[in-house]
């Protein structure tokens, strides 16, 4: 009983010193872009993903590959949430026939957490989920720490890794390679 009284007396205390309505609240926020990145000759797509969903999608007679990113997160107010988006993006590099998409995310981002929000576990995060649609005999490569991976419809080799995820795979028409640290792996109508 003791020890609950001391933790009731500190949340109210770092209550009555947040601002009014933000003891316990956070502000999520959602901003959402895309574009069509030429391919110039490519063969071979690299997604490499940080925190967030990967889709992949193969099109008959795409001309370009189609990228819509979709970023989200929990913060403490406005102005954060877009200097955070200003500095999420997806940077796109060329090697041979060879088009890489790797999401970047603000460097040296820490976790701002009032009192409350420490005692709660509530923390801040941000994601970024990718949603790629390209022509079907354009191979995929993908990568991702945290997120779910899901690639349909493309007539080429696939690789799919992801460490804290579940990879979902249908209608491939090439090799696949397949690896998941922790989550499950499905693969559907596999040539």
């Amino acid at each position: 009983m003791f020890k609950f009284a001391i933790i009731t007396a500190v949340i109210a205390s770092a209550a009555a010193l947040c601002a009014p309505g933000e003891a316990l609240s956070a502000r999520a926020f959602t901003e959402s872009d895309s574009r069509v990145i030429e391919l110039g000759g490519a063969k071979r797509v690299v997604v490499i993903g940080i925190n967030g969903n990967i889709s992949i999608t193969g099109q008959e007679g795409a001309e370009g590959i189609f990228l819509k990113t979709v970023k989200s997160g929990t913060v403490e107010n406005e102005d954060e949430a877009r200097e955070i988006s200003a500095q999420m993006e997806v940077k796109v590099t060329r090697s041979g026939d060879t088009v890489r998409l790797e999401t970047v995310y603000p460097k040296n981002y820490r976790v701002k957490r009032n009192l409350i929000a420490f005692l709660v576990k509530r923390q801040s995060g941000i994601r970024m989920d990718l949603e790629i649609t390209l022509p079907k005999e354009i191979g995929a490569e993908v990568t991702t720490a945290s997120g779910k991976i899901s690639i349909f419809g493309l007539n080429a080799d696939v690789e799919a890794d992801a460490s804290s995820g579940d990879i979902e795979m249908r209608s491939i028409g090439g090799k696949i390679v397949s690896t998941v640290s922790a989550g499950s792996i499905g693969a559907i109508d596999i040539a």
